[in-house]
């Protein structure tokens, strides 16, 4: 797992989490200007301020089925912000989809707010969610910690396959080698 997971769920109130069990490591954020480019500006200065203390992975959410411009034109610029931020900062990152998140988090892709934030009180019971963003967000840190441990173990049994695959091929052309020695004599 990593030692800095960064979990977002965007939007112009966005949720944070850093670790939900721990009191003051998580919530959400109102970008409060009316000038869209006050918010984005506003965004990307609290991102390069996470970024500067140090992260290991990124995890946000990636919504999709949404073909109006209000929508689509921000959340392009905060994915835009994440991802360019962790190019910089050689920082691994990963998205989910919004079905995605409700199926890990409450067993059900459909899922509505009211289900996902009484999953996450239910989870963890002495958090206090400030509004669905950051109830999004922690579903988003537990399914991104999640994810990465399952990737860890992914690599661990891809890493074991190729020892033992080069342990099988030294095998064989020393027995090889040996073959062909007998020959010679």
């Amino acid at each position: 797992m990593s030692e800095r997971l960064l979990a977002i769920d965007f939007g112009r109130t966005f949720g944070w989490c850093y670790d939900p069990y721990v009191k003051g490591m998580s919530g959400s954020i109102y970008l409060e200007s009316d000038n869209e480019g006050h918010r984005y500006l506003q965004f990307h200065r609290w991102l390069q301020m996470q970024f500067n203390q140090g992260l290991n992975h990124v995890s946000y959410e990636r919504p999709i089925g949404y073909h109006q411009p209000i929508t689509i034109k921000p959340f392009a610029f905060y994915e835009c912000t994440v991802l360019m931020m962790c190019a910089c900062y050689n920082v691994s990152f990963s998205c989910t989809y919004p079905s995605t998140l409700k199926a890990y988090t409450t067993g059900s892709g459909k899922a509505d707010k009211k289900d996902m934030i009484k999953t996450i009180q239910r989870i963890i019971p002495d958090l206090e969610l400030m509004d669905d963003n950051h109830c999004d967000a922690v579903a988003i840190w537990l399914w991104g910690n999640d994810n990465e441990a399952q990737a860890d173990e992914v690599k661990r049994i891809k890493d074991l396959k190729e020892k033992k695959a080069a342990d099988r091929n030294k095998k064989s052309a020393e027995k090889k080698a040996a073959k062909n020695q007998k020959k010679l004599f």
